[in-house]
């Protein structure tokens, strides 16, 4: 039988003076499959591991990849809302830059278009 050093602090398997069988690990308590899913093949290939380390590089190989299209759409999409913000903003920068040019006549409009939150559509303002 193989010698284990559990008396070595740095030993896995070692266990610290406060250690004891009740303690708590995590603070949620996992019960049943509404908790946690795991397949069987995934849970057999883990527990067949020799270590936590090839373990892990089973998890890399299975789930680490990339999906180039998934990517594309992805940064597809962000580029559009950047536009619609992007767009939003310049248009609401020309609004204001309007309203502030305007004459003094027409303070209290422009206070009460100001202080409306949220703001007014640009067409609902001119209404105004």
């Amino acid at each position: 039988m193989a010698n284990l050093d559990i008396d070595n602090p740095r030993h896995p398997l070692y266990l610290q003076p406060s250690d004891n069988p009740g303690n708590v690990i995590i603070s949620i308590q996992l019960k049943g499959t509404e908790s946690y899913s795991v397949s069987s093949e995934l849970v057999t290939r883990i527990m067949y591991a020799s270590d936590a380390h090839e373990g892990w590089l089973d998890l890399q190989d299975r789930f680490d990849k990339v999906n180039g299209s998934r990517i594309c759409n992805l940064q597809g999409e962000i580029a559009t809302i950047s536009q619609e913000i992007s767009s939003n903003s310049w248009s609401s920068r020309k609004f204001f830059q309007f309203l502030m040019g305007l004459n003094e006549s027409y303070n209290a409009i422009r206070s009460q278009i100001l202080l409306q939150s949220p703001s007014p559509s640009i067409s609902r303002a001119y209404a105004m």
